[in-house]
């Protein structure tokens, strides 16, 4: 079976924080990126942030790591 092909249209905020779901790097440090890169244009960060970061999980275009003694296998 193909694996099915994708197109999802992203704003500059949107592109930027994508290009940085790497698997290494904690929301923080992409929201350090996303203040330098962009400065008050993308306040208030952690909120946008936060939006991007739930849509892009909920598509299941990124997964989010459970959190320590966490046993929820729904993620």
């Amino acid at each position: 079976m193909k694996k099915p092909c994708y197109k999802i249209y992203l704003d500059e905020f949107g592109s930027f924080v994508w290009s940085q779901c790497d698997g290494a790097q904690t929301v923080e440090e992409i929201g350090g990126k996303l203040q330098k890169e962009f400065g008050k244009d993308v306040e208030p960060v952690y909120n946008r942030l936060a939006t991007y970061i739930r849509q892009l999980h909920k598509a299941r275009f990124i997964t989010l790591p459970l959190p320590p003694g966490s046993e929820d296998s729904n993620r």
